[in-house]
């Protein structure tokens, strides 16, 4: 019974995050023709940090910054981008 919950949870989470696709930020995307959503954002992200991780001199736990990258605007699901 205890996993069911676990997975229901996990679930309506899944569907709170998606909401950050509709969620538009005050930026524009590099074409300028649409503004970006906070789900773009958050991938641009994730693929800048995977690219330049090997310039990056210091010592850094690259998959924490990968799950930083990936749940730091998960609160504009809720409250949207100001």
């Amino acid at each position: 019974m205890k996993s069911k919950n676990k997975i229901s949870g996990v679930l309506k989470m899944f569907a709170r995050a998606e909401k950050l696709k509709s969620v538009l930020r005050c930026a524009y995307t590099s074409g300028g023709k649409r503004k970006e959503s906070s789900a773009d954002h958050s991938w641009m992200m994730a693929l800048l940090a995977i690219i330049f991780f090997h310039e990056v001199k210091l010592k850094v736990d690259r998959f924490k910054v990968l799950k930083m990258i990936v749940v730091h605007d998960l609160a504009e699901a809720i409250v949207g981008d100001s």
